[in-house]
This record gives structure tokens, sequence and C-alpha cells, in this order.
């Protein structure tokens, strides 16, 4: 019987990212040089901010030696992607679960926060339920007023499309009016699509819709 392996946590809902070179040629701009999130969190606090590997592993509730495999991959696939000038993106992994840990969360200070309208993306729509792992082919949205703190419910034409469903989800939030996007991974393509519109991406997974809308509650408290 194999050793159980400690869940991964995450504080707060971390945005996934592209960061694209100067002046790529076609060739260079795919396959992209991708990071996981959880993988660039070890790097981040180890070579960022100065922790120790194993202060890093607790932070992210794993083991001394996974915490370093998981920062030379990070570490191994940033430097390729700059040798060989590839877009760099960090996202969370289609198959690895990790915890968001909204606590120990203080709201933002200085001046009243603008009025944000949050989609989290969901499979059916209600708030008990768990964030969805995918993005584009969600079956709903929850659409959430961070200043009216006003909820609704949106069904996502693009998990009803064959081909192309980032572009259709994003179309209907835009007709939304949405600044920010919750889900559980977006993949590359779809992160510089919502770039494109200035919709922020946020990623949280193993909490539910309800627990995001408490946590922008804090937040913007």
């Amino acid at each position: 019987m194999g050793r159980p392996t400690k869940q991964r946590q995450l504080q707060g809902m971390p945005s996934p990212k592209v960061y694209l070179p100067v002046n790529p040629t076609e060739r260079q701009l795919k396959p992209y040089a991708e990071v996981s999130l959880l993988d660039f969190e070890v790097m981040r606090l180890v070579d960022g901010h100065a922790l120790t590997l194993r202060e890093a592993a607790n932070e992210l509730g794993v083991s001394h030696s996974t915490a370093g495999r998981m920062l030379e991959r990070a570490r191994r696939s940033i430097a390729l992607g700059i040798e060989r000038n590839r877009p760099l993106c960090i996202d969370a992994e289609e198959t690895a679960d990790f915890q968001i840990k909204f606590d120990e969360i203080e709201p933002d200070s200085g001046q009243p926060p603008p009025e944000r309208i949050i989609a989290i993306a969901s499979e059916d729509g209600d708030l008990d339920s768990s964030v969805s792992s995918i993005f584009g082919r969600a079956r709903y949205f929850i659409i959430h007023n961070s200043v009216t703190t006003h909820t609704t419910v949106l069904e996502n034409a693009g998990a009803h499309v064959r081909r192309q469903a980032a572009q259709a989800a994003i179309h209907c939030l835009r007709q939304a009016n949405v600044t920010d996007i919750v889900a559980g991974r977006f993949g590359p393509d779809a992160i510089e699509l919502l770039a494109e519109v200035c919709i922020v991406p946020h990623t949280a997974k193993g909490v539910s819709n309800h627990e995001v809308i408490q946590y922008i509650k804090v937040k913007s408290a």
C-alpha cells in the first residue's frame, strides 16, 4: 500500500498567466513552456521570498522532497522556455488537485474597492457545489456583484459548441459585463483571450462556489 499523499494548499485564488516573448517567430509561439501553479508557488516562496525549502513545503502541505522536485520542475521549465523564446504559461495542472486556503484572509486596505462582476464556473449552478475544474465547457457561470452582492446564474454557451468553447464562454461573460472569472483550470489559449478583453482569471479548486463568494466579500469589506 502506497504512502498517502498530502493535500496541496494555496492561499487565496491565484491568477493563471501567459507571458509572451518580444517579437517571437510563428514557430516559437507554440508549444508553450508550461509551469504548474503549484510548482511556481514553491519557486515564488523560495526564490522570491527567501523561504527555506522546508518552510515552502509546509506552506503547501507537501513533503520536503516533493517540494524539491516541484522547485526543480519550475526552474527547468522557465529556463528552457526563455532559452527557446517560448511563451510561458502558469496554470493549474489538469490532473493535480489542491485546496485553496481561505483562512487568515485580510480585507483589502485603502479606498473602497470598485465594483467587480465575478463569474464562477459551475457544473450545476448550485452555490453549495464545487467550482468547476474547467472553464470553456463549464455548464453554468454563477455571476456575483461584489458591491450589491446580487447573484444570478448564467448558462454557458461554450458548453454546447464543438469547437472554440473558450471564445463562446468569453462572449457570454462580456455580455454580462464580467470583470473576473473563477475556474479550476483555463489553458493558455483561454488565458490569452481573457487578457485581450480585460477579464481577470482566478484559479480555485477544492472549494464550493459559496466559499468563493464569501472570500470575495471578505476581500471587499
